[in-house]
């Protein structure tokens, strides 16, 4: 920063040398009062023809007046420091006098200063506001042109759209009146083409009718036929239109809901097993073969069902919190009745017991490396402490070491492994979400601000993102980064999901098939498709009243052997009522057929209000190269483990 005057006068200056004006001789005394007429021509105190006594107390040394001097020049205003820099630059040729008489002439070059800064300051800001007018107007124009071509060309794709949906419910109209015609023939006399004002007062109750329809057993060809029609429409209008995908409330908008509801009807109709009348089945050939811009799953043949057939029972001697399949015959076991580890061998039918929790062991997860191998494992206790075990130890030693020990700082609920070989997260009591560095055992904490406790965590993206769920229809989605040098885990809360439709969330998962997407699986018995990047739900197939249970497990079944369009099934378990449903999933998010599963004799639970767990592994054949799929059965009021394996017919 620039030194100020006061500062430089502060410092030792180089003082002028002072002139006698008449003798042109170097003085120096000089008298200090300011208004005698004699002070510039003392020479010295000796001089008998200059010196007065009257001035003798006055007298003092030049260079003592000329440090005063410059000491009153420094309290001026900052407009004098020109005139202190003349001194400095002149002070071997300028006299006294005439730097007391420069003050006012300084002065009035300051004013013409500042008045010329003015008239050009003036003169910028009137040519800035016109720049500014002429921008403003060019923009508002272009907007004005956007805004008009954007509602134009809106209208045009609506006004084309409702067309097409207007043809579609005359159809759906005819068809009821065919099938219904001494119900509903008054009821759809009065039912006509809606013009556009009417449009969207009648569209719900065209699409509840169109629903009814579409639930049937028997579906005609041609209703078939228009409803492909009607998709592709629905599918260009949602793609088509300039900036619609630019929109921010998206959920305020009717033609989303407009979507979803058609959406409904189109995946309930092709879902059905269809009636083919006598002899179109050439003519269904070429609909099926055609054109397909939804990707749908058109069956013409029965679904495939799957079976459980009962293979093993065995008896634990405990009742069981947690079950973790370690391979496709060793099993890590959790007690309700105790603290310790339990390792359970199928093949001998042999437990080995381990010491490790001081209370219940609560949750069990495998760990895996960057080769998505599992050689470790984690247990989770109600004594506030993770336990991180080697499976290779367990196999071998009668008691195996404690890979690692971490202490954490509330009861945790259940556990997931991200898939990094470094970092856990788990969920507590206290309705939070934590991550932890297994190596370095530091821990992040977040809350979900849910009302009920979180029901579990679900793997959204390995190493980065997961899922958090509650029964009070909150998803919460949770991304992992790294602060600073010491890379200590926090979790950063990307997203809260709060809809009533999700129901009171079971379970969550996500399948390989379908990035982007997410299966959401209610206490109701219904299924959901969710679109996390539209955040929207797509496709909603609900469940069977009698099913509702708050006693519900599900699986997610991802059929690999398959080159194309692999099956997806997810299957459903109510113990209360001890139905298990089946979903079969197509490749294309909007389609799915159900059916209830016939269930063994042994899965029937007599404790029904106990927490069970369902486990899906798969078990190597004898040859060594095929797998038997096998689901497992287990509850915490009874020591009984269930073995079934899930065969397709």
């Amino acid at each position: 920063m620039e030194e100020s005057l006061a500062f430089k006068l502060s410092a030792p200056l180089p003082l002028p040398t002072l002139k006698n004006t008449l003798t042109q001789q170097i003085i120096s005394k000089v008298c200090s009062d300011l208004v005698c007429d004699k002070r510039p021509l003392i020479q010295s105190p000796e001089d008998p023809q200059l010196f007065h006594n009257d001035h003798l107390a006055k007298i003092i040394d030049v260079d003592t007046f000329t440090s005063q001097f410059c000491e009153e020049m420094s309290r001026f205003a900052n407009q004098n420091s020109v005139l202190y820099q003349e001194f400095m630059q002149n002070k071997e040729n300028i006299t006294l006098l005439q730097i007391l008489e420069q003050g006012d002439a300084h002065l009035s070059k300051i004013d013409e200063m500042v008045n010329r800064q003015k008239n050009d300051f003036v003169m910028d800001i009137a040519n800035l506001q016109d720049r500014i007018m002429v921008a403003i107007q060019s923009i508002k124009e272009e907007n004005i042109k956007k805004l008009d071509s954007f509602n134009e060309q809106y209208k045009q794709s609506f006004i084309n759209l409702k067309t097409k949906i207007d043809q579609f419910f005359l159809l759906s109209k005819q068809n009821f009146y065919y099938s219904n015609q001494n119900t509903f023939q008054y009821k759809l006399a009065s039912l006509d083409t809606p013009e556009a004002q009417q449009f969207l007062s009648n569209l719900k109750s065209h699409i509840n009718k169109s629903k009814l329809l579409s639930q049937g057993n028997a579906t005609p060809l041609q209703m078939l036929t228009e409803l492909q029609t009607l998709a592709r429409f629905v599918m260009q209008m949602t793609n088509s239109p300039p900036n619609y995908n630019k929109i921010q409330n998206l959920q305020n908008n009717f033609l989303d809901s407009l979507v979803n509801e058609v959406g409904f009807v189109l995946n309930n109709t092709i879902s059905q097993r269809m009636f083919i009348p006598f002899g179109c089945s050439k003519e269904l050939t070429q609909i099926l073969t055609g054109e397909n811009n939804l990707q749908l799953q058109l069956p013409t043949r029965n679904i495939d069902n799957f079976l459980l057939k009962p293979t093993k029972k065995f008896s634990i001697g405990t009742q069981i919190t947690c079950i973790l399949s370690i391979s496709d015959q060793l099993f890590a076991i959790g007690s309700q009745n105790d603290s310790q580890l339990r390792m359970f061998d199928s093949t001998n039918k042999k437990i080995s017991t381990f010491q490790a929790h001081n209370q219940n062991i609560v949750s069990l997860e495998k760990l895996h490396n960057n080769e998505n191998n599992s050689r470790q494992f984690v247990s989770l206790g109600l004594d506030m402490q993770i336990i991180v075990w080697n499976i290779d130890d367990i196999i071998v030693s009668t008691q195996p070491r404690v890979f690692r020990k971490i202490q954490i700082q509330q009861m945790g609920i259940s556990i997931i492994d991200l898939k990094d070989s470094t970092h856990i997260a788990f969920s507590d009591v206290h309705k939070d979400v934590n991550i932890c560095n297994i190596y370095s055992q530091k821990i992040g904490t977040c809350n979900t601000n849910s009302l009920s406790k979180i029901n579990g965590l679900t793997l959204l993206k390995k190493g980065e993102k997961f899922l958090s769920y509650s029964q009070d229809s909150i998803i919460n989605i949770w991304r992992l980064t790294k602060y600073g040098s010491s890379q200590d885990p926090i979790l950063i809360c990307d997203q809260t999901l709060n809809d009533p439709l999700f129901g009171s969330i079971s379970q969550i998962f996500i399948a390989t098939q379908w990035p982007g997407h997410c299966i959401i699986a209610s206490y109701e018995g219904s299924v959901k498709f969710f679109d996390l990047n539209r955040n929207c739900i797509v496709f909603s197939k609900f469940g069977n009243r009698k099913v509702q249970s708050n006693q519900m497990e599900s699986i997610l079944i991802e059929v690999s052997d398959q080159q194309s369009n692999p099956p997806i099934w997810l299957i459903t378990f109510s113990f209360t009522d001890n139905i298990a449903t089946q979903h079969h999933l197509s490749m294309a998010p909007y389609a799915m057929h159900s059916q209830d599963i016939k269930m063994g004799h042994q899965l029937s639970v007599q404790q029904s209000q106990g927490k069970h767990k369902v486990q899906i592994f798969n078990q190597q054949n004898g040859n060594g190269k095929a797998f038997t799929t096998m689901v497992m059965f287990s509850s915490d009021t009874t020591d009984e483990l269930m073995i079934y394996e899930l065969k397709g017919n």
